[in-house]
């Protein structure tokens, strides 16, 4: 997913005035989806958001050190005991190298919502059905999985899930902070992990 070719863009220059050699077939367009595919694709506000918090948070990690400063300070005011997980985040965001942006990619976004769909109902705290002991027995479908199901070609891919956050910086810092030490050291190498150019929310 990291190529570009100029083939076929409006603007590109190089072969101008030459015209096709009469013994050349010219190329059909493929329908194959690929990370970069967009279909009748709307994000919403949150996605939007998502997107570009986290970009800034890639780009600029200290930038967040501020924000969770704040957070800090009000619980310390209320009396009550900082998480060990959000001092840790700090400290990590002051020494963090930047990553370059990712792109939002329509397939992804549709193969996330699909993990949702798959696994909310066993993880939603409190709110489980009554057949979750059923679901529960269901395998988890790999996101590498749904990707080859629909003949996107994708090298390596992740998917990473938090529930709850009323803003964008507070899903963010939900995934950077929240679960036990595995988890978040999964979620913290996922969102600044250098080698990922697309994301899908």
């Amino acid at each position: 997913g990291n190529g570009f070719t100029c083939k076929g863009l409006k603007g590109c220059r190089g072969n101008e005035g030459t015209g096709t050699p009469p013994h050349e077939k010219k190329r059909k367009k493929s329908n194959r989806l690929t990370l970069a595919t967009l279909i009748n694709w709307h994000p919403n506000q949150m996605e939007v958001e998502l997107l570009g918090k986290l970009n800034v948070l890639r780009l600029h990690p200290e930038k967040f050190v501020p924000l969770i400063n704040k957070r800090i300070s009000k619980v310390e005011g209320r009396g009550d005991k900082v998480p060990h997980s959000w001092r840790e985040l700090r400290d990590m965001l002051q020494t963090q190298s930047p990553r370059s942006a990712l792109r939002m990619s329509f397939v992804l976004s549709q193969c996330s919502k699909l993990q949702c769909d798959n696994i909310c109902m066993i993880e939603t705290k409190g709110h489980r059905p009554k057949y979750q002991n059923e679901y529960h027995k269901m395998p988890r479908v790999p996101l590498s999985s749904r990707l080859t199901a629909l003949r996107v070609r994708h090298g390596r891919s992740v998917d990473i899930m938090e529930f709850g956050g009323k803003s964008a910086h507070d899903v963010l810092l939900r995934l950077l902070t929240n679960g036990n030490e595995e988890t978040r050291r999964l979620h913290r190498e996922t969102i600044f992990d250098s080698d990922f150019n697309y994301v899908g929310i």
